[in-house]
């Protein structure tokens, strides 16, 4: 989804050349219920970032905030809602709606992220994220 979803976010010209310059097969790029390697996601992102001049880290920010809008308009938007009433039961159930995605959709034990909040007496919650995979933590912020 996440190759698809960069597919949507750019123009077809930018799309066209990051692909071909990440190495894609014509026509495989933008399969849906395909789990890519990294290795794929990072040549996608590194040749955007060579054609557009954006440094790496705002363009995982700005793919970030258009991924949640994305999902919402490929048909997760109720299971998303559903989730949790509030902020923070949403992030505190996004470990399991990660291993459901995993396993339901792609057939695999992939390790996703690790999300928890930790409330604060002033009332704000500071997000914890984790993960194996580094450089997307600006996706996160977005």
């Amino acid at each position: 989804m996440w190759i698809k979803a960069f597919a949507v976010l750019s123009d077809n010209a930018t799309f066209a050349f990051s692909s071909e310059r990440a190495s894609f097969q014509k026509g495989s790029e933008a399969i849906e219920n395909h789990q890519y390697r990294d290795d794929d996601t990072f040549a996608l992102i590194a040749a955007a970032v060579a054609l557009t001049g954006m440094a790496s880290d705002d363009l995982w920010e700005q793919f970030g905030a258009f991924f949640v809008e994305f999902v919402c308009t490929q048909g997760w938007e109720d299971l998303l809602r559903s989730m949790s009433p509030d902020i923070v039961g949403f992030f505190d159930g996004l470990d399991s709606l990660h291993n459901f995605i995993s396993f339901a959709l792609y057939k695999s034990n992939f390790a996703g992220p690790s999300f928890r909040c930790e409330k604060s007496d002033d009332g704000s919650v500071l997000l914890h994220y984790y993960t194996n995979r580094h450089g997307i933590y600006p996706f996160v912020k977005g």
